[in-house]
């Protein structure tokens, strides 16, 4: 946590609130991300690919068979993902792919059930009266039954008597708890509000959203976690309830756990703070992140926090509460120089090794084997700069292929595992057709076994290395998987 004096005392501001009342919590995507589930601009990346995949697909139709509403330029895609605003991009990709791939996509990504990550059990941990969620997926509900706490009763936000019954809960003393699923669950991936459409159709053309979000958050405190205020609706929301509680007030109602904005530099926190408090009454508690990793890739400073607010909702002591906001502070700091920013922004393309040799010390460059074949004109750059072989030692790597509702479309399946049955200790990187958004994907596997899901047009080849030093290459063809389709095969 930022060791400033400020963002010590709205941390013991929070503390104290819960001692008096368990507050509702309020999770988004962020909440979700070690769990396994994209962000909402990750899984807007990934309509971005099947998009430009599909409308480079419909220039190889006949002229007078092609659709000119998807025949864009690569530029004009590039300047499609520049757009800031999400919802209309998110439209324009869901009218490009159609309903049955959007569908499927949502399906893919967020409703197969992943081990519960740390920041979803750290969350069952302490004693939160009832969830409002903007997620799709079920790992907070999830993790609740796993850590042997009371379990989340779903409650369909459109479905008048299921709401009913949660405000009747809110205002009765009982064990029974409840997550609100705003934009739907991935079970049911019609009624998911994602695109520009959908957001018309739950808060614009629906007279019982907004007055509800309105009632719920102007009579009851909440925590905030995992969601950055970037949605429209929600920003409006919380200025409208400050503004009729009282925006001359010196303290905001909610609370939100949020990453700070520079590591090296705390103080930068203190104006976004203001402005939280004065816009939206809300009072941010900033944690640390660690430079050195990706952004979305570290959660440890949330965990330390959850971890301390779990503790003192069991010892409700001043003493306890300075001991553990110290022990937060003390975990969070981080020891790196001031240029370390830019020094871990660099990337050599060589790996240089020092080797000491008595004096001076002499450096040997070892160049590292491409992944890709540099020759400008190949249609499959990956084949053959993995091995050929999809076998090596006990690491092994297969496909499927399955049709999906397009007839253009196929899932694939690609699969890493040790064939002895033990534990995958190496990260996995996957390399796939440079056609993909993201053709280089890292995997931190959990067991013997590690899977790959995306959809394609057609055969590529796979290549696999496993481990940092990329001690062991694996290469399979999918062209040459004898169950997968003729179409997908001869493409």
């Amino acid at each position: 946590m930022i060791d400033t004096a400020e963002n010590k005392d709205r941390f013991r501001a929070l503390v104290k609130a819960m001692w008096e009342r368990p507050l509702i919590l309020f999770t988004g995507a962020g909440a979700s991300i070690d769990s396994g589930y994209p962000s909402w601009d990750g899984f807007l990346e990934t309509l971005h690919g099947q998009a430009a995949t599909r409308a480079a697909q419909e220039g190889d139709k006949p002229k007078q068979k092609r659709d000119p509403n998807i025949m864009l330029g690569a530029r004009s895609w590039q300047r499609v993902r520049s757009v800031k605003d999400g919802l209309w991009r998110a439209e324009f990709y869901r009218k490009t792919i159609g309903e049955a791939v959007y569908e499927r996509c949502l399906r893919r990504v967020f409703e197969k059930r992943r081990n519960p990550g740390k920041t979803a059990r750290l969350l069952a941990r302490f004693n939160f009266r009832h969830c409002v969620t903007t997620n799709y997926e079920t790992s907070l509900e999830r993790a609740c039954v796993k850590m042997g706490r009371p379990r989340l009763n779903p409650v369909d936000w459109t479905d008048r008597a299921q709401v009913r019954l949660f405000f009747d809960a809110l205002e009765q003393k009982t064990r029974q708890r409840y997550i609100i699923y705003l934009h739907g669950r991935a079970d049911k991936p019609q009624d998911m509000v994602f695109t520009d459409r959908d957001y018309i159709n739950r808060y614009v053309l629906s007279n019982d959203s907004y007055p509800r979000l309105l009632a719920l958050f102007m009579l009851h405190r909440f925590l905030i976690v995992g969601f950055s205020l970037t949605d429209p609706q929600f920003e409006t929301l919380f200025q409208v309830v400050h503004a009729h509680l009282g925006a001359d007030a010196q303290k905001g109602r909610h609370f939100m756990l949020t990453r700070t904005s520079n590591p090296q530099s705390p103080r930068e926190d203190e104006i976004p703070a203001l402005r939280f408090k004065q816009k939206y009454g809300i009072e941010p508690i900033f944690y640390n992140y660690d430079p050195r990793k990706k952004k979305e890739g570290d959660h440890s400073g949330l965990h330390a926090v959850l971890e301390g607010l779990a503790r003192l909702m069991k010892h409700k002591s001043e003493k306890i509460l300075d001991r553990v906001l110290g022990e937060i502070v003390g975990s969070s700091r981080l020891h790196l120089p001031a240029s370390s920013l830019a020094i871990l922004e660099a990337k050599p393309k060589t790996l240089e090794i020092s080797v000491q040799k008595q004096k001076p010390q002499m450096k040997m460059r070892v160049e590292k084997k491409p992944f890709f074949n540099p020759d400008p004109d190949s249609d499959d750059p990956t084949k053959g700069m993995f091995g050929g072989i999809p076998r090596r030692g006990p690491y092994q790597l297969t496909a499927s292929v399955t049709k999906t509702g397009d007839p253009d479309w196929f899932d694939i399946e690609i699969t890493v595992r040790r064939t002895d049955r033990k534990r995958l200790d190496d990260p996995i990187t996957f390399y796939l057709h440079p056609s993909f958004i993201k053709s280089k994907q890292k995997m931190h596997p959990r067991g013997s076994t590690i899977t790959l899901e995306r959809t394609a047009w057609g055969a590529f080849t796979v290549g696999v290395s496993i481990g940092k030093d990329d001690h062991t290459r694996l290469e399979l063809d999918l062209s040459d998987l004898p169950d997968a389709p003729t179409k997908f095969r001869s493409r």
